[in-house]
């Protein structure tokens, strides 16, 4: 085995759990913002909704 496919084997699980912790990270703030300050749905659903639009 070569070292690029060793580095390949080491940083790949790490890197995927790190985005995977900071995915539920930021839905978690999301969540506890909307339930504290509810109002602000009315602002991150529609700019959610132009952000899928414009992709």
């Amino acid at each position: 085995a070569s070292t690029d496919q060793t580095n390949i084997d080491l940083f790949l699980p790490f890197f995927l759990g790190m985005s995977i912790a900071m995915f539920f990270t930021v839905l978690s703030i999301i969540i506890v913002t909307c339930q504290v300050a509810w109002p602000t749905i009315l602002i991150i659903a529609p700019l959610a909704w132009m952000n899928f639009w414009y992709r």
